[in-house]
């Protein structure tokens, strides 16, 4: 599984937002957002994820959280920032955008601390994270999250495991179909690449 930047708000603020003004702005009035909150929340506790919107008062610029879960992936330890990104963003209200937050979820990770200050001082990664999120948009990728298995079938929003199970089995035919016509005669499993924002 390959996780890829897309920055939902693309010129958001480097500062991020205050919550109550984003959510007036992107939903029209804060009673819609609730209610979709509130659908994510009961979502959430069938599955034991306790989510706290309420307690982010601040939507943050993710730049640099993308920035850091490349950099991960460097080290094999991706998997570990990005729960620890969830968690702090979704259960703890954290500013996931703020360098002392970053700094510390990354230390948490198991990142060298000194190392992952100095990468996010610099502008390294930048470039690629605008691209790829560039890229995601000119796809007609929306919204966050979005499956895409084998390049060839994408999937939109939270969906039922089984919806995610029939795309296994069409990108496995799809392996299974190329394979034979190229007369190699293997077919590699599909890796869905989850595009995150």
């Amino acid at each position: 599984m390959r996780w890829r930047p897309f920055l939902i708000n693309p010129d958001m603020p480097d500062t991020g937002m205050d919550r109550r003004a984003y959510l007036e702005e992107k939903f029209g009035h804060e009673s819609r957002a609730t209610r979709v909150f509130e659908a994510l929340r009961h979502a959430g506790k069938h599955v034991g994820i306790p989510f706290s919107f309420e307690r982010v008062t601040r939507i943050p610029a993710t730049t640099d959280s993308h920035r850091l879960i490349r950099l991960a992936a460097r080290g094999n330890r991706q998997a570990e920032l990005i729960e620890a990104l969830f968690v702090a963003y979704f259960l703890e209200g954290a500013d996931i955008g703020a360098r002392e937050v970053l700094c510390r979820l990354g230390a948490y990770a198991g990142l060298d601390p000194e190392g992952v200050e100095a990468y996010l001082d610099s502008r390294a990664g930048l470039p690629a994270v605008f691209r790829t999120s560039a890229s995601m948009h000119r796809l007609g990728i929306h919204g966050v999250p979005c499956f895409v298995f084998n390049g060839t079938y994408a999937v939109a929003g939270a969906q039922d495991t089984e919806i995610l199970l029939r795309l296994f089995d069409l990108a496995v035919q799809q392996d299974v179909v190329s394979s034979r016509a190229s007369g190699n005669g293997v077919s590699a499993l599909p890796f869905p690449k989850y595009v995150m924002g």
